[in-house]
């Protein structure tokens, strides 16, 4: 009878697991087109942008980060966690969104008043023109805009598993964007365009995305004010950690942008579209693993189980992509054009805080899928000290001191995630 059952049952799990091969498959391919079309648009600015334009492209891309990270200091992860819970009540759903971006818009006028100065200073003080630096902070506010609300409305689509549809939305924002930074960096050469080419499909996008959500969720005006108590207090926890994250993850920019020059300044940003790679895999992740992760059942084997598969493969993806990288660097940097031939070992060590980053970003990210927010003080300070040490240890004005000082900052990162990943794991009920 046991026999019978386990044969029985046995086509199922074979059903089950070409299904999700399937799925993988799917989405990875189309992701790793959404990505390369990316990634082609980055190389038509690194190649055709003039060296200083591109390191104005540089820092207002990265503060374009910064901003979004800031005006969503945790409210992403909280609508997640909530959304995880109601999602088969389309109205209950529908309040979670609407609490969520309630709150993205109140973070992102703080955002916004607090970055933009700082971005204007920076483009000053690394030559910039009065006139270049205020049309720079102009061009960044399209994508800012549509950076408030799209990450939110996807978690709806990724609940239902409406994977398709979204990955659609994405192919055509990549491609419109692929033909603006052609006309961009061909006709019109500077950093604003460049950042412009970039935001307006994500404006397109964001209309897209919308309608795709709410046929699939009610759409609620009204705030719910127990699902908003609780998305503060997951806010309260991770805000520290973002605004230190935002201040962290792109410290090596800040310190060249300071105390280095232009050069190394475009230098740094062409080889960060290298090692853009891994957001093939981080995309991925985020469409196919965290909501499955958000729908676990509180136990902790099935959740270890879970845990082993993800991390195993991100390991050995990231040292098979260190493998490439270090083998044929030659290849890789001919695609950046000829500013950059002499930067293989740079190459290496980019593309190795990537590979760190990638593991370290999605142990983080599984926390916050179940709500799991550590306590910010102990690490930030631990950081600020692991931080003063390698400033005094290291050259951070060269372009290699710099991108040693980010893998020791992304090392610290993976320890704090893993460890904490474990600590919860454990707390979890057999």
């Amino acid at each position: 009878m046991c026999c019978l059952y386990l044969n029985m049952n046995k086509p199922q799990k074979i059903s089950k697991a070409l299904y999700l091969g399937k799925q993988v498959g799917i989405t990875g391919s189309v992701q790793i087109l959404v990505q390369l079309i990316g990634f082609l648009s980055g190389i038509l600015l690194t190649r055709y942008l003039p060296l200083k334009e591109y390191a104005f492209y540089t820092l207002a891309n990265t503060f374009l980060g910064v901003m979004t990270i800031l005006a969503d200091s945790g409210v992403a992860t909280g609508v997640l966690s909530e959304a995880g819970k109601v999602w088969r009540d389309k109205e209950k759903l529908g309040h979670v969104l609407a609490t969520g971006i309630a709150l993205r818009k109140r973070f992102a006028l703080v955002s916004l008043l607090v970055s933009a100065p700082i971005l204007f200073t920076l483009l000053l003080y690394n030559g910039a023109s009065l006139l270049i630096s205020l049309l720079i902070c102009a061009s960044i506010i399209p994508a800012f805009l549509a950076a408030l609300s799209d990450n939110l409305l996807q978690i709806v689509p990724k609940l239902y598993k409406q994977i398709l549809p979204l990955q659609q939305n994405q192919f055509w924002v990549s491609f419109y964007r692929l033909l603006a930074s052609g006309i961009a960096a061909f006709l019109f050469p500077w950093a604003f365009a460049a950042v412009l080419a970039a935001g307006l499909p994500r404006i397109w996008g964001n209309f897209r995305l919308k309608s795709l959500t709410y046929l699939l969720v009610k759409k609620e005006e009204k705030v719910d004010p127990q699902v908003e108590k609780t998305i503060v207090q997951i806010v309260r926890r991770q805000m520290p950690m973002s605004i230190y994250f935002c201040l962290s993850s792109q410290i090596s920019i800040w310190l060249v942008s300071i105390f280095g020059n232009t050069i190394s300044l475009a230098q740094i940003g062409a080889l960060n579209r290298i090692s853009i790679i891994t957001t093939i895999f981080s995309s991925i992740i985020a469409t196919l693993v965290l909501p499955k992760h958000a729908k676990l059942p509180a136990k902790r084997r099935p959740t270890a189980l879970f845990f082993i598969k993800i991390f195993s493969v991100l390991v050995c993806t990231s040292a098979i992509l260190l493998l490439v990288v270090y083998l044929f660097p030659k290849p890789i940097l001919f695609v950046l054009g000829e500013n950059y031939q002499n930067l293989s070992w740079e190459l290496f060590l980019s593309m190795l805080g990537a590979s760190i980053g990638l593991v370290s970003q999605t142990l983080g990210s599984l926390s916050s899928s179940r709500g799991w927010v550590m306590e910010p003080i102990l690490p930030i300070i631990l950081n600020i000290i692991l931080i003063i040490i390698l400033i005094k240890l290291l050259n951070v004005s060269t372009l290699e001191g710099a991108l040693w000082f980010k893998i020791g900052l992304t090392l610290f990162m993976f320890s704090r995630n893993f460890s904490f990943y474990l600590s919860r794991l454990f707390k979890l009920p057999n």
